[in-house]
């Protein structure tokens, strides 16, 4: 189902708004999914894309200094005025932190625990090498941080909170 409006007031106009929604297949418990798109008639464009928090980006370092940084820039006006402005100034911020820490973040984990294996390997030829201990240690605190981060991601991605984390 598709609706479409657009109210003129005098030389003033109110944006065209298009949503969609799916019809109900399954039954009354089923939810209904809308989306709008906003059309601005008198040249002016939309904000853009919506902001969709990551939730593993709050597992890295830089994450509340960028915020703490970021977010008094949102101005006067009311509440709800200065919500938007400071998610729009943090937005890019946080998309450039995506990219740098977690691109690809399931072959970082494969790299990770790949690594890991060699070095146990290793150490279970000679393992009074306290070199390899140590790089051991190391390789395994990498490990679990690029695979938590992952847990996370599909956690989110999948969108069910009840996963379990399981060590493979």
């Amino acid at each position: 189902m598709v609706k479409d409006s657009q109210v003129e007031i005098g030389d003033d106009q109110v944006p065209k708004v298009e949503q969609n929604m799916k019809e109900q297949k399954e039954g009354p418990w089923t939810p209904v999914m809308t989306r709008r798109k906003a059309q601005w008639t008198n040249n002016e464009s939309s904000r853009g894309q919506s902001f969709k928090f990551l939730n593993h980006l709050t597992l890295d370092s830089e994450f509340l200094g960028i915020v703490s940084q970021h977010w008094r820039q949102g101005g006067e006006g009311y509440a709800m005025f200065r919500l938007m402005r400071n998610l729009e100034h943090i937005k890019p911020k946080m998309i450039d932190l995506n990219k740098r820490k977690f691109r690809d973040i399931d072959t970082k984990e494969r790299q990770a625990r790949e690594k890991l294996d060699t070095i146990q390997e290793l150490l279970q030829t000679d393992p009074m090498n306290f070199h390899l201990q140590k790089l051991e240690k190391e390789a395994r605190k990498d490990h679990a941080e690029v695979y938590q981060a992952t847990v996370v991601f599909m956690k989110q991605k999948a969108k069910q909170d009840w996963l379990c984390v399981i060590w493979v």
